[in-house]
């Protein structure tokens, strides 16, 4: 089976906009681009995409239990090899992916079907347009205390708390317990063992 997803993006930006961030303002090189899915494994699930500016698009998606991701540099044109980031147990309730520069972060939240309780995995790494591919390591786990829920997770980049002038992904985990929310700031510098 082959299916073909075409990106059609539709901004509005005011004139104002534009002349304010004229440097800023870049046109996405895919818009109106399709490609296959042909060559990912029939039967795929959860499937997830990413557009950067540069024409970058990452793809995750989980097949037989493992979450997947591959990444094209070429607008869809051809995709690395889909390499398997993390386990995935339980259903997935919630998914974030986000890229800057050459550096990624994902956040899966899953509802664990023994005590219907969602928990936070991550995965951050570096992409290498060079070489068509990309290294990864997988990150903190969260799980919630028995009195709180976890409301969403975002994504961010800030300075390396661990590392001297490096930046590293970060996940802000938003936790309710009763009329209170908490923020968990789980940093993770994206530096790959191996």
């Amino acid at each position: 089976m082959r299916i073909f997803i075409t990106l059609v993006l539709n901004v509005e930006i005011m004139k104002e906009d534009c002349i304010e961030f004229e440097s800023q303002v870049l046109p996405y090189p895919c818009c109106d681009e399709s490609f296959s899915l042909g060559d990912f494994p029939s039967g795929s699930t959860d499937w997830n995409f990413y557009a950067s500016q540069d024409g970058v698009i990452v793809v995750t998606y989980v097949y037989n239990g493992q979450l997947y991701m591959a990444v094209s540099y070429d607008c869809g044109k051809t995709f690395s090899n889909a390499m398997k980031l993390m386990q995935i147990d339980n259903e997935i309730k919630k998914f974030n992916i986000l890229v800057k520069g050459d550096q990624f972060v994902i956040s899966v939240l899953e509802k664990d079907r023994e005590t219907n309780r969602e928990v936070k995995k991550a995965v951050s790494g570096w992409l290498t347009r060079e070489t068509n591919s990309f290294t990864h390591k997988e990150c903190v786990k969260y799980t919630p205390e028995v009195d709180e829920t976890i409301v969403n997770v975002s994504l961010g980049f800030r300075k390396s708390s661990t590392v001297q002038n490096a930046i590293e992904s970060v996940d802000y985990v938003f936790v309710r317990r009763g009329d209170i929310v908490s923020i968990k700031c789980q940093g993770h510098p994206c530096v790959v063992d191996g």
